[in-house]
């Protein structure tokens, strides 16, 4: 449910913080995209598009890194 995300994912945030690493999730869900500092996007198994998720949102590569961002 979205309370169990948002809580586990400020868990985690806190905690990658507080120990000084990096996290790497792989998820479907917009919610939880949006929020990383970079994102891969993957097609037919292969990265199509990496950079700092905001910079995707911007300028898509291609109309299907378009897609796979809702935009």
């Amino acid at each position: 449910d979205r309370q169990t995300r948002d809580e586990t994912l400020s868990w985690l945030k806190q905690t990658a913080a507080s120990w000084g690493i990096p996290v790497l999730a792989a998820t479907h869900d917009y919610d939880i995209a949006v929020q990383a500092d970079a994102l891969a996007l993957l097609a037919g198994g292969r990265i199509i598009q990496f950079g700092p998720t905001m910079e995707l949102f911007a300028a898509p590569v291609s109309p299907e890194a378009a897609a796979l961002l809702g935009v």
